[in-house]
Order: C-alpha cells, then sequence, then structure tokens
C-alpha cells in the first residue's frame, strides 16, 4: 500500500484502475469486492503478510467503486491483488477498481482501459 499511496499523492488521479495476471483466468474479470483478509504466502520478491485482517477494524468485505464492461469475479485472491484492492478501497475516497487478466489479455485489458477513457470524458 505504502506505494500505491504515494502514486496516488504524487499523481492526483480521478480513478484507481488496478490489473493483476491470473494464470486461471480465460478472460478480463473485474473483481466486485476486497476482502480484509491476508491467506499468507509470498509475493514475488518473497515478502510475506501474516495470516489474517489486513486491517484490523476495518469492515470484512468491500465493494468495487467503478463498474467496468468486462466479465465479473467476486474473488480477488488470498494475498497481493486482494490486498491492493482492499487497500486501495479502505484508505481512498476513489473509484477503485481491479481487474484480474488472463496471461494473454493485455490487447484486451488495452482496449478496456480505452473504452473506460471514452466513457469518462
Amino acid at each position: 500500500w505504502p506505494q500505491l499511496e504515494a502514486a496516488i499523492g504524487r499523481h492526483a488521479p480521478t480513478l484507481v484502475l488496478m490489473f493483476g495476471v491470473a494464470a486461471s483466468r480465460a478472460e478480463l474479470q473485474s473483481e466486485q469486492v476486497a476482502r480484509n483478509w491476508c491467506g499468507g504466502g509470498a509475493d514475488a520478491l518473497g515478502a510475506c503478510h501474516p495470516v489474517g485482517p489486513l486491517v484490523p477494524g476495518a469492515p470484512a468485505t468491500l465493494p468495487t467503486r467503478l463498474a467496468l464492461p468486462c466479465a465479473s469475479s467476486d474473488d480477488a485472491g488470498d494475498y497481493v491483488c486482494n490486498a491492493t484492492f482492499f487497500q486501495a478501497l479502505h484508505h481512498t475516497r476513489l473509484p477503485v477498481a481491479f481487474v484480474h487478466i488472463p496471461p494473454d489479455g493485455v490487447d484486451a485489458a488495452e482496449a478496456l482501459i480505452m473504452d473506460l477513457a471514452d466513457t469518462r470524458r
């Protein structure tokens, strides 16, 4: 969260749209809810978060604040994707969304971004 918080402070965006690659996904999927829970495990750099709440005392779940024109999912995962999504929702009032993309989904993600940019102009 500290790096994302710093980027939000530096750039003052009007929304936050985050992406994560998920090998198990066959299409773009917008996550509908973030859970205040970390299942443990390690990120790509080997850093671990203990199993338990991400933000003690915060709500158990937070809904996305940005509807997207793609398939939806209610499972943002157990660690990095869900944790980043939850922290952004918990610590900001901005429209926030998280999209999982399949490994070959870069073109579809770019199209989603362009569509979103067109609708927000």
